[in-house]
Parts: C-alpha cells; sequence; structure tokens
C-alpha cells in the first residue's frame, strides 16, 4: 500500500513537472525565439546598411576573419551583432526555464 501511495504521488508530481515544462516551453521559449527570428529578419538589413560604409579593405578583412576584426574603426564582431536581435529576445525565457523553473523541478522531485 504504501509502494503504491508512493508511486502514485510521484506520477502526479512528474505529470506536473512534465505538463508545467511543456506549456512553458511552447508559450514561453518557443514563442520568444519565433519573435527573437522576426526580429532577427526585420534588423540584419539595417547591420548590413552600417557595414555598406566600411573601407573595402576593412570588409574584406572582417569576411575573411569570419566577421571578426579590429581595425582603425575598433572591434567588429558581425556574428555578435546578428545574433544579439535573436538571443536578447528569447533568453530571458532560456533563463527562466534552465536556470529556474527546472532546477526548482529537481528540488520538488528531490524532496518526494
Amino acid at each position: 500500500v504504501a509502494f503504491n501511495d508512493f508511486k502514485n504521488n510521484f506520477e502526479s508530481i512528474l505529470e506536473g513537472v512534465f505538463n508545467n515544462t511543456l506549456n512553458f516551453f511552447y508559450n514561453g521559449l518557443k514563442r520568444s525565439v519565433f519573435e527573437g527570428r522576426t526580429k532577427a529578419r526585420r534588423g540584419a538589413p539595417g547591420c548590413h546598411d552600417r557595414w555598406k560604409g566600411l573601407h573595402h579593405s576593412t570588409y574584406r578583412a572582417t569576411v575573411m576573419k569570419d566577421g571578426v576584426h579590429s581595425g582603425t574603426r575598433g572591434r567588429m564582431h558581425w556574428p555578435s551583432e546578428l545574433s544579439k536581435l535573436c538571443y536578447d529576445t528569447f533568453q530571458p525565457e532560456w533563463m527562466q526555464l534552465f536556470g529556474a523553473r527546472i532546477p526548482e523541478y529537481f528540488r520538488v522531485l528531490e524532496a518526494t
């Protein structure tokens, strides 16, 4: 009897954790990733417009170094400029899920 009570309680807790995680993933993280993708698509041409004014040798040097170059105009990091548009949108949701919610779920499971 005690084992069945434990098993039922544990299954109920796991189901709640699973449903909460799935709900947060679809209504939080996934939504914010799509928003970030949209922002990145809209913002990428603006990044490119800023790069068009570079001297041809600076542009070439940056391309040859996979988008990362330090020159007379300062440090350029094209991958960061492009990914920042998307990353800044979903990073808070990501941290909420993996930094707070999942550790809390593990604490609940450990206490069971």
